[in-house]
């Protein structure tokens, strides 16, 4: 899976116990920045093959797909056809955690994407676009599996709302208020966190469980990608998946309150506003997900693995760039200069 530990070990396992390859749906992925030639994709499919002791997958990523136009050219709807003929993958598509509504919105017009995997939770699901795109890839067939479905916060930003935060939101979540469904708004979202924690613990499940349940809600997401570190983890998931998490409505408008009051808080990846500028060259988006990787999810390793991969004249870049236009062009309002700079001290 990219760095090819994870290939590895499923591919011990498959030696061992060849007959369960027929009972596994297996999908693994590759990095656009390996090259999207015909060669380089046969040379990270081959790669991949050979570390899961297979002869084929049964769906194929290019990974962190962020503009489709671009990454998804006729070349390698060539190769993903003759890859598929050959036996070698069953179905192809991509994984997105960048301008995820845009990026479903033209697979779903392709018509040769099979599946996506997109960054997809309680805060990103709201948006109309959003919605409309899943849509589109349910009506054409596409599987759409959801990650970073935790949308975790980082410890370090602050917990009041800033006036940088996005007016509608405030005064969808108000709306609620006025409705008589939620409390009042204006208290700090960590006080909110600590209340829906608790609310949900009195009923049987944790946040994370409810988190996961109002994804699996919507019928047009296939599956759900969860990282999973230990066994208290995978069987909470098992147990959310298994229908024991039951949400209210009122349990829904209470995480939509509490994804508006910390938007400011989460970068939702829409790098079409951010990158949009001066800054266009500077992959800020995977440098916040490097961020997110070490301070939300606590994998400091993969964080800086992730900053790591970027070519070394765009982490050089970093620190002398100016960035008060891209933080005015974001709709959460995030302190992107600050996040960019400690960043590249942190992750270096």
């Amino acid at each position: 899976y990219i760095n090819g530990a994870s290939e590895e070990g499923i591919g011990r396992y498959f030696e061992r116990y060849p007959e369960d390859r027929k009972k596994v749906f297996l999908v693994t992925k590759a990095h656009p920045a390996r090259g999207l030639e015909p060669g380089d994709l046969t040379k990270s499919l081959t790669g991949s093959l050979e570390r899961l002791k297979t002869s084929y997958v049964d769906l194929y990523f290019l990974h962190a797909v962020d503009n489709v136009e671009k990454k998804l050219t006729p070349e390698v709807k060539q190769w993903a056809e003759k890859a598929k003929a050959d036996g070698k993958i069953r179905y192809f598509g991509f994984s997105t955690h960048a301008n995820m509504p845009d990026c479903l919105e033209a697979a779903a017009k392709l018509g040769w994407i099979d599946g996506i995997m997109m960054t997809y939770n309680y805060r990103t699901m709201a948006g109309d676009q959003m919605k409309a795109a899943v849509d589109a890839c349910a009506k054409a067939g596409i599987g759409l599996t959801a990650m970073k479905t935790q949308a975790k916060l980082p410890r370090e930003m602050p917990s009041s709302r800033p006036e940088s935060v996005s007016k509608e939101r405030w005064e969808a979540a108000k709306i609620f208020v006025a409705q008589g469904k939620l409390e009042n708004p204006s208290a700090p979202p960590n006080e909110l966190a600590i209340k829906l924690t608790e609310r949900f613990r009195k009923k049987g499940f944790s946040m994370e469980q409810a988190k996961l349940n109002v994804i699996w809600e919507n019928p047009h997401i296939a599956s759900i990608c969860s990282a999973m570190y230990n066994m208290t983890v995978l069987t909470q998931n098992v147990a959310a998946a298994a229908g024991k998490v039951k949400l209210t409505r009122k349990d829904k408008d209470l995480l939509s309150l509490y994804a508006a009051q910390s938007a400011h808080q989460y970068c939702a990846g829409c790098t079409r506003f951010c990158q949009s500028g001066a800054e266009k060259d500077l992959p800020i988006g995977d440098v916040m997900r490097s961020l997110m990787y070490a301070r939300d999810y606590g994998d400091r390793d993969l964080g800086k693995t992730t900053f790591r991969s970027l070519p070394s004249r765009v982490r050089r870049a970093i620190e002398r760039t100016d960035y008060a236009k891209a933080k005015k062009r974001c709709p959460n309002g995030l302190p992107i200069g600050r996040l960019m700079r400690e960043a590249a001290v942190e992750l270096a």
